[in-house]
């Protein structure tokens, strides 16, 4: 029996033994890996330090090119500064050198105008009276040969006057001979139109012969009509009428005593633009200067007669071959 409560307290032990070994386990596998996540941790924080190092003395780096580099263009500022101001000294004493030149030579210049100016003057008075002397020699030398060519100038003149007076009649003879080329021009003219005036007045009376020679085979012709219709009418009718106009006509041509001229000239009056014919409402104005005076029968007639196509005018070939039928 006491065995076996050994053998139970020693499974006991055992097991308690075992869940002690269990946890110290447990224990040391949580305290292995907090201690991993510590050395995680602190790798880590070591590769930032590290970092942090390395970009610290990159920035030291830096700083430490930068500073050199300021100082070197310090030092250069410095140099540069220094040259300029040597240049600048330099470039003042070449200016005040130069524009003492300048004087020197504005001077000389002004001086060498002057001078110049002088120089021109004497020349332009000395030249003055020069052309002064000339003028004056020149003047005495004009009025000397004025005096001496005072003739010369009369007889140049009177030379001139004679040509122009001889120019003059030439002018004067052309202008009559061409007057009287014109003139015999003119008078040939005028014969040859008065030639041309004659053969057409002489045309004229023949025509006017001719016509009066028609007219009274005209009236011939008309008697003979006249007195055979008085032998068929009784003496009525057309034959009446064209014997009372014949009746008047005659009465009109013996109560007349003016000639052809005076006939032309009456005529000629009333024509004034020389057309050659008349209205025939003058008819009564013509026989009138012609101291021939008609009733309105007669007129009327007389008219008919002359202007048988009752045209409104009467020419004068028909009204001479009327006044001498």
């Amino acid at each position: 029996m006491s065995t076996t409560m050994e053998s139970a307290v020693s499974e006991k032990e055992k097991g308690f033994r075992l869940l002690q070994a269990q946890r110290a386990r447990k224990a040391a596998e949580e305290d292995a890996q907090r201690l991993a996540v510590r050395v995680a941790q602190l790798e880590k924080e070591k590769a930032k330090s590290d970092k942090r190092i390395h970009e610290t003395r990159k920035r030291a780096t830096v700083i430490h090119q930068y500073r050199k580099r300021n100082e070197d263009h310090r030092i250069f500022k410095e140099t540069l500064s220094k040259e300029r101001e040597a240049d600048i000294v330099e470039q003042a004493k070449a200016l005040q050198e130069t524009k003492a030149e300048a004087v020197k030579r504005r001077e000389e210049s002004t001086k060498a105008l002057e001078e110049a100016k002088r120089e021109i003057n004497r020349r332009a008075k000395t030249e003055r009276e020069a052309n002064e002397k000339y003028l004056d020699e020149q003047r005495i030398l004009d009025r000397k040969a004025a005096m001496e060519s005072k003739d010369e100038v009369k007889r140049q003149q009177l030379e001139q006057a004679a040509r122009a007076a001889l120019m003059k009649q030439r002018h004067l003879d052309s202008a009559r001979e061409n007057y009287e080329a014109r003139l015999a021009k003119e008078m040939d003219a005028q014969q040859e139109k008065e030639k041309d005036l004659q053969r057409m007045s002489k045309l004229e009376l023949e025509l006017i012969e001719q016509l009066q020679m028609k007219q009274e085979e005209q009236k011939a012709a008309y008697e003979e009509l006249e007195i055979a219709l008085l032998g068929t009418t009784g003496g009525k009718g057309a034959g009446g009428t064209a014997k009372k106009g014949a009746a008047s006509k005659k009465e009109a041509a013996a109560a007349a005593e003016p000639g052809e001229e005076e006939v032309q000239k009456a005529f000629a009056a009333i024509d004034t633009e020389g057309t050659g014919v008349i209205p025939t409402e003058k008819l009564a104005e013509l026989m009138a200067a012609l101291g021939i005076t008609l009733d309105d029968t007669q007129l009327l007639e007389a008219s008919e007669q002359l202007d048988a196509q009752n045209a409104g005018k009467v020419s004068y070939g028909e009204f001479v071959m009327w006044w001498n039928g």
